[in-house]
């Protein structure tokens, strides 16, 4: 059960000539998890003579997909008209939104988001229940520099992407491309001068404080010498396993191509026989694009990634062999790192992808962190432009509705299965899944040498059986949709194959058909 409660509090106070302060508080309060709020500020200088203060509680004791969108339009004069509307629509995934937008007496008001500051580097380490609940923190008063994910507007053209850009003072930032990419500036700056930005340019969305993700866990062992049932399992419409396997045909997947955002990929692995190829390399506000054969460049030296990648499209172990997979490496060694990395890596992409092309994301969200608006966003535009975005679902024997990015609707979310059709102990599950697909026991390559093979459980490999499904339903009709090829995914799947305690997933086992 999940219980939120959200509180907005409007004060306007009279000077001579008077000064108007809004301030807009949402506080969402989640049970054993973090909190985030959101603070605006909005001044004005029109004399006004209204004192209001409303409070309003919400409790949600269900849980289902919610998207919410509030719209809340205010006359200019004489400031006594206030009309709100309020839609929601509810789908098998769950996350509320509760956004409040305060316009006072006068249009030309400056807006300052700011947020709670939460120390993922302490909350990371303790347990979610003993976290203590964020207090809301205007933008002057947080000190230190942080690294900020700011969300302009899609109609933002170059020069007013590079005049907010103008506003921070430090090296470290990222412009992406409302055009083409995504509508986001990600810079590093103290609080204050975030603040002095906001006046400066009024008009920005949001503005989100980047955090720490990892690499979906995942067990590892040395392998057997038992075939790749997973393989085996995804080419049989029933249950139990097949005699032949999808990567029987070399030229599955051929033209399609898949982005593996992960900890880089061992391109050399004898599995990849030259189809994985060094892409990109982010961390730190610093993106490098990799050079044709220059095999250090987004390399895999922790082995997630690499475990994968030949899942996606080994030459004996991919679902995919035709496929060229792209190593886009966004979380460091110890497979750890930030929001920043992902959208500067997704920007990229979407600018410069050759296609038809899948992005596979093996992340999920710190223990302190459950759900990211920037991502979201990132990901819904991914997939309007014709990326179809695949994730793991989670290894934390968890509802995957309150990990990032499993609760994001646009996303093809996938949870693990074992041999026997059952769900991986591990493995995430609820309504948020949209499919499970094998990923016990998953022979795959190892990241230590170009010929070895170990044995993978987790739902990285699993999500990653599905890109490999993705890949070849894009390499037979380039011209579908995102949401056409999730549609055929969910379609072509084996309905009622699992066996076991669902706990709200979707009885659908990935097929070929």
């Amino acid at each position: 059960t999940i219980t939120a409660t959200s509180t907005t509090t409007s004060i306007t106070e009279t000077t001579t000539p008077c000064t108007t302060t809004t301030e807009t508080q949402t506080s969402t309060t989640i049970s054993m998890t973090s909190t985030t709020t959101t603070i605006t500020a909005t001044s004005t200088t029109t004399p006004c003579s209204t004192i209001t203060e409303t409070e309003t509680t919400t409790t949600i004791t269900t849980f289902t997909r919610t998207k919410t969108s509030t719209t809340i339009t205010e006359t200019t004069t004489p400031c006594t008209t206030i009309t709100e509307t309020t839609s929601t629509e509810t789908r098998t995934k769950t996350t509320t939104t509760q956004t409040t937008t305060t316009t006072p007496c006068v249009t030309n008001t400056t807006t300052t988001p700011c947020v709670t500051v939460t120390d993922t580097t302490t909350l990371a380490r303790v347990p979610r229940q003993a976290a203590a609940e964020p207090k809301p923190t205007p933008c002057s008063f947080i000190q230190g520099t942080r690294t900020w994910i700011i969300k302009v507007p899609s109609i933002w053209d170059e020069e007013k992407m590079s005049k907010l850009a103008e506003q921070f003072s430090a090296k470290a930032k990222y412009k992406g491309d409302p055009a083409k990419g995504l509508p986001m500036l990600i810079v590093a700056a103290p609080g204050s001068e975030l603040e002095k930005a906001m006046k400066a340019m009024p008009g920005v969305e949001y503005v989100e404080e980047d955090s720490v993700l990892d690499g979906s866990p995942e067990t590892v062992a040395s392998r057997s010498n038992q075939e790749s049932w997973g393989l085996l399992r995804i080419d049989k419409g029933g249950s139990g396993l097949d005699d032949t396997s999808a990567s029987s045909n070399a030229n599955a997947g051929k033209n399609a191509h898949v982005y593996v955002m992960d900890t880089g990929i061992r391109t050399t692995h004898n599995e990849f026989g030259g189809k994985a190829i060094p892409t990109l390399e982010v961390h730190n506000l610093f993106l490098k694009q990799c050079s044709e054969g220059e095999v250090r460049c987004a390399e895999d030296q922790h082995g997630h990634g690499t475990h994968a990648a030949a899942t996606v499209g080994g030459a004996t172990l991919g679902v995919a062999p035709g496929a060229t997979m792209h190593a886009v490496k966004v979380l460091n060694n110890e497979a750890q790192g930030s929001y920043a990395n992902v959208l500067m890596a997704m920007d990229w992409i979407l600018q410069h992808g050759q296609k038809p092309a899948v992005m596979l994301i093996g992340i999920t969200s710190a223990s302190n962190v459950d759900t990211s608006r920037s991502l979201k966003d990132a990901i819904d535009k991914a997939t309007a432009d014709g990326f179809p975005v695949i994730v793991g679902g989670g290894d934390s024997k968890a509802n995957a509705c309150r990990t990032t990015p499993g609760f994001v609707p646009s996303a093809i979310t996938v949870g693990s299965s074992t041999e026997s059709d059952e769900q991986e102990p591990s493995s995430n599950f609820g309504t948020c899944l949209d499919l499970f697909a094998p990923g016990a026991n998953i022979k795959t390559a190892d990241v230590l040498s170009d010929t070895g093979l170990v044995s993978v459980t987790s739902t990285s490999v699993a999500a990653a059986h599905v890109a490999g499904a993705t890949a070849i339903a894009l390499a037979n009709d380039p011209t579908k949709t995102a949401k056409e090829i999730a549609t055929q995914l969910m379609s072509n799947a084996a309905a009622g194959a699992m066996v076991g305690e669902m706990n709200g997933s979707p009885n659908r086992l990935l097929n070929l058909r």
